[in-house]
């Protein structure tokens, strides 16, 4: 007869709670998951890190710089930049993808050509 087996999970204690052992010991796989993303790449992992930097440091000198555009509430400009960055790279990484999938999915279609 089988057991009925109860999985009790609770949910950690603090905001930010990293079980860092853990991290540790599951370190080969992350670094197999980022050498296979960007093992192409000329600059590798360095791009993963250098690219958000370098465009916060661009949008923090046309906005904040010529623009005079504030964060409204005493932030600093950059900071401000680094919460908005990652929606506003899903935000175009969507509609990138979106248009990869359109093109896919109508290239068997005929099309009329100009003549």
């Amino acid at each position: 007869m089988p057991r009925d087996v109860e999985y009790l999970i609770r949910s950690p204690k603090g905001l930010l709670s990293i079980d860092w052992r853990e991290l540790w010991r599951y370190r080969d796989l992350f670094l197999v998951l980022i050498s296979a993303r960007y093992k192409q790449t000329v600059l590798g992992v360095v791009w993963a890190l250098f690219q958000p930097v370098i465009t916060i440091v661009i949008f923090t000198f046309i906005f904040n710089r010529v623009a005079e555009i504030e964060g409204g509430d005493g932030t600093p400009y950059p900071v401000f930049l680094y919460v908005g960055l990652p929606l506003r790279q899903d935000f175009s990484n969507t509609f990138t993808h979106a248009a990869r999938l359109d093109n896919l999915e109508h290239r068997g279609l005929p099309h009329e050509g100009r003549g």
